[in-house]
């Protein structure tokens, strides 16, 4: 396949493979015609929103979009697209816009975004170019997944999930350190803090184990996490996600062993498909018969309901 199908799912994205994008890198859009057309409710509330969303997370597919803002955001990207708030681009071994329909468009923000924004939000945009959409089509996989989690969790946890941060930085010693996310979500009067981090097989073994080891230093290093969590007596709950089953026993078994920890948890972009709180969503690593066991994530379930009595 010389491009990526809208049926390809971003885990199985070939690596090198170029971006082509709608509109070509420019200048050229006024901050002036963004502001009259939103003063004048040609942009509107849902634009803003979609804005803010490819702001955060980067990129995103309509259908992702779809799935956090609804069906009306398939007649909003087109008008997106002609007024500079957002670009777009297929991915494909050669250069030029795959013109066939069944051709992948992903989205990210430009430049009239980024003035739509600074005049009506309070993000701080200023360490944003056009130059930030620029990436190879392996990262590109790892932004989409990351905007899937967001939306099965926020699904799931609704005004319990506080905050959902992507590509993080942290500091062990020198080294940076940037897990896929970090979030926090509201367990009766607590906050519980989590990191997740994503893996395919073709990271297996070397970059794997470079991230994982960076992982278990920090988690084993409570002066590490504690920079970061002062308060708490543990460290964030780790999540590990990958791309298939196999996968993610790589990944159990690099953690265990490079940190003996057993409490992290692992799922794969299948099985976060179901519901979070189902049995088999989540898995857990089993060292002494080096397998993965399915389990529980009750934690992601509906609220227990308190009981009232007259």
């Amino acid at each position: 396949m010389s491009y990526i199908t809208k049926d390809m799912h971003y885990s199985a994205f070939p690596e090198q493979y170029k971006q082509n994008f709608f509109h070509p890198f420019t200048l050229n859009v006024s901050y002036d015609v963004v502001v009259k057309l939103r003063n004048a409710e040609k942009i509107t509330d849902l634009d803003l929103d979609i804005v803010r969303f490819l702001y955060k997370f980067k990129f995103a597919t309509e259908h992702q979009l779809k799935q956090l803002f609804g069906d009306k955001v398939h007649r909003r990207l087109s008008h997106m697209l002609d007024r500079r708030l957002i670009n777009g681009f297929s991915l494909s071994q050669a250069e030029g816009m795959a013109d066939n329909t069944d051709a992948l468009l992903i989205y990210c923000m430009d430049l009239g975004g980024k003035y739509l924004l600074d005049n009506y939000t309070n993000e701080d945009t200023s360490e944003w170019y056009s130059s930030t959409n620029m990436k190879t089509s392996e990262l590109i996989a790892r932004h989409l997944f990351n905007v899937d989690i967001y939306t099965r969790m926020s699904h799931a946890l609704g005004s319990r999930l506080l905050f959902f941060e992507t590509v993080p930085q942290f500091a062990l010693g020198k080294t940076s350190l940037r897990p896929s996310f970090e979030m926090g979500m509201r367990v009766g009067s607590q906050v519980r803090y989590f990191w997740g981090d994503y893996y395919t097989e073709r990271d297996f073994p070397n970059f794997m184990r470079e991230r994982i080891e960076k992982l278990s230093q920090f988690y084993k290093n409570p002066h590490a996490w504690k920079k970061y969590y002062p308060s708490d007596k543990e460290p964030p709950i780790l999540l590990l996600f990958a791309d298939k089953d196999l996968t993610a026993l790589d990944a159990g078994k690099f953690m265990y062993n490079l940190s003996e920890m057993d409490n992290f948890r692992l799922s794969t972009v299948e099985r976060i498909e179901r519901p979070l709180h189902e049995l088999g969503s989540f898995m857990r690593y089993v060292s002494e018969r080096d397998k993965l066991k399915e389990v529980r994530a009750n934690t992601f379930g509906p609220p227990k309901q308190t009981k009232t009595t007259n």
